[in-house]
């Protein structure tokens, strides 16, 4: 959250993204592919990372310490079963709600009374099989909001695998991590997009619209 940028209404946005990666199970690499992202992360700050899949409760307070959080969710069909629970209630319409940039977050918990958090910037980075994604998914995941808050990344076709590296590219690792860490610690400042690319994405966003509009109205949140 600490480069936003214009919102609709006046207010102001940062990039919170929720991405999920759909592939067949086995050698598709999608759970590497998740540690990857948590190895950069780590080492920019290891407080960073969430680790488990926490109660309502626990989030709200883990957020109130920490409002920048990534959230690395290797099987999300076993979490999103978790999240219908019972006991989790609650849990999936605040990760729904989390999406959208708040400056302030009120919760009130039974423990602590009212909890505010400050410009809370969640990224999740998700995996599931097809399949496995089908039997969870309910009516109300589809509808309510929460899959359409979701960047769906297919793996359609696979590449030969490589194999084990004992050289990898050690650069592009540290050139990303430096670049991480300099967002990290660099002071909240508004960033500048100028009118060609306001241009630009209002175009892009219309067109979309036009294109949704004559789908489904069960596929609007995809």
């Amino acid at each position: 959250s600490r480069v936003v940028f214009p919102d609709y209404g006046g207010g102001m946005a940062w990039p919170n993204v929720y991405v999920l990666l759909i592939a067949p199970s086995g050698f598709y690499r999608k759970s590497t592919s998740i540690a990857i992202a948590e190895r950069l992360v780590r080492a920019v700050d290891p407080t960073l990372i969430l680790q488990q899949d926490p109660t309502r409760e626990a989030l709200v307070k883990v957020l109130q310490g920490q409002p920048t959080l990534f959230y690395p969710l290797s099987e999300f069909s076993a979490s999103l079963a978790m999240w219908h629970k019972e006991y989790m209630a609650g849990y999936k319409e605040m990760i729904t709600d989390l999406y959208d940039p708040h400056l302030e977050y009120h919760r009130i918990t039974l423990k602590e009374g009212r909890i505010i958090i400050k410009k809370p910037a969640l990224t999740i980075l998700a995996a599931s099989t097809l399949d496995w994604l089908r039997e969870k998914l309910t009516d109300g995941d589809l509808r309510g909001g929460l899959m359409g808050r979701f960047l769906l990344i297919p793996g359609i076709e696979k590449e030969p695998d490589k194999g084990l590296n004992l050289t990898p590219d050690t650069a592009a690792q540290n050139s990303l991590t430096a670049r991480l860490k300099r967002i990290h610690t660099m002071l909240p400042v508004a960033a500048v997009i100028g009118k060609d690319s306001l241009e630009y994405f209002n175009q892009w966003s219309h067109a979309l619209e036009r294109k949704i509009e004559k789908q489904t109205p069960d596929l609007m949140g995809f």
